[in-house]
C-alpha cells in the first residue's frame, strides 16, 4: 500500500512531507527501520520539520532506543 507515497516521492523527491507520510505507513505496518530511514530522509530535506522529528522519536522509542528518541523529541518543539 505504500505505492501512492512512493509515486509522490518519485515525482517530487524533494517533498519532505511525502517521506514523512511514507514513514508513517511503514511504521504502522511494523517496518521500523524503513520508517526510520524515511523520517531521516525527510529531515535531510527539511531539518526543521517538527512532524519528522516527532515521528522519528516515536519509531526510535518503539525500538527501545530511548536516548536517541529523546534527542529527536526535544527537536520536535
Amino acid at each position: 500500500m505504500s505505492w501512492p507515497f512512493r509515486m509522490a516521492i518519485d515525482s517530487g523527491p524533494a517533498l519532505p512531507e511525502a517521506h514523512v507520510n511514507l514513514g508513517n505507513l511503514l511504521q504502522q505496518t511494523g517496518r521500523a527501520s524503513e520508517a526510520e530511514a524515511a523520517y531521516l530522509h525527510a529531515l535531510t530535506l527539511k531539518p526543521t520539520l517538527a512532524e519528522a522529528h516527532r515521528n522519528l522519536s516515536s519509531v526510535l522509542l518503539w525500538q527501545n532506543r530511548i536516548p536517541e528518541a529523546l534527542q529527536f523529541a526535544l527537536k520536535a518543539r
